[in-house]
This record gives structure tokens, sequence and C-alpha cells, in this order.
């Protein structure tokens, strides 16, 4: 938790070596036209903070290192968070990667890519029993990365593992919920 001037100072220092900080803001909007920011909390490889703004007279060294370009922000649901930097500086935070866009981007490559592919490469698919999908994944990540600077994939080997855990997920996931997993989802009208 960090409240004062030197902490943040010491604070900045240390984040102002990383290649990447995963951030998020929580605000106040009532009785004002503009969001007041109440609370940053940022996170690294290597640390965890949570910085109070209310506390500080300057918010500069860390605004500094969040309008860093060199310093990719992982932030989810990016939009109302931006305009809180807007409003603080005058633009927004440049090499910004928000997972929302990333989810929806990767949702609609296997909603619509995907299933092509699958129906395009059915005989290899049977012939591995299977395991082809594992490659069709891997192709759908790094379809995305394509489209999307900020997602990097770090070679093939990296992908099929991304596919992997996105194929497990979604088998526990279908083991669990629908009408022959463990729990029924029920719509009344």
């Amino acid at each position: 938790y960090i409240d004062s001037a030197t902490e943040l100072a010491s604070y900045c220092a240390q984040l102002a070596a990383a290649d990447w900080m995963a951030l998020d803001t929580e605000f106040l909007r009532e009785k004002t036209y503009y969001p007041r920011l109440c609370l940053l909390q940022i996170a690294t490889p290597d640390s965890i903070a949570c910085i109070d703004p209310l506390a500080l007279d300057n918010l500069d060294p860390i605004l500094d290192l969040i309008f860093d370009a060199g310093i990719t922000k992982v932030m989810h649901s990016a939009r109302q968070d931006m305009e809180i930097f807007y409003h603080l500086r005058g633009k927004a935070p440049a090499s910004v990667f928000d997972t929302q866009i990333a989810a929806l981007l990767l949702g609609l490559m296997n909603a619509i890519v995907r299933p092509v592919l699958v129906l395009l490469t059915l005989p290899i698919t049977i012939v591995t029993l299977g395991l082809f999908l594992l490659v069709i994944n891997a192709a759908m990540l790094g379809l995305v990365a394509t489209l999307l600077s900020q997602f990097t994939l770090h070679g093939f080997g990296s992908a099929l593992l991304g596919a992997l855990i996105v194929s497990m997920t979604s088998w526990l996931a279908s083991w669990y919920i629908g009408p022959s997993g463990r729990v029924e989802v029920l719509v009344v009208r």
C-alpha cells in the first residue's frame, strides 16, 4: 500500500525496469462530470502495489510510467480507465493491451474461422484421433497474435501450450455445465 511520496518514488524506480505492468483503477463519479481517481492497482512479475491517489499530492512519478510507451499496460475493459488518464494528462496512455478486446477477437475467431478449419481438416483430425484440433486451436491463437500488435506468441510451442490450456478449460467447463454435466442451467421465463 503506497500513500506517501517517498514510497511512490521508490516503487516507481523499481517499476521503471519492467517491460509490462497489469493496471486497474478504481474511481468515483459522484457529483462530478468526470471520474475521480481513488485507487491505482499495479502488478508486475516482481511486485504488486495499491497506490492511494487521494493521499498523494503528486502522481507524476507513476503517471510518467503509465504514459511511457516502452512499458506495455495490460488492462481489462480499459475504456473508463482511459477516460481517467485522459482527464489527468489530456491524452490516453500508449502501449495498452486490453484483454477484453483480445478475448472478443479470440471468440470471433473461434466462432467463425475455427469451424471452417475444422471442416476442411476433418480427415486429418480423424486420422490423428482429434489431436489435430490442438493445432487448429494454436492457429487461432496465432491469428489473434497477428491481428493484435500487443498480443505476442513466442513460437509454435507457446501457441500449442496455449491451445492445450484452452482445450482443457473447455473440456472441464463442458464436463460440469450443460445437459450432460453436473450443473444444469435453467432459464425460467
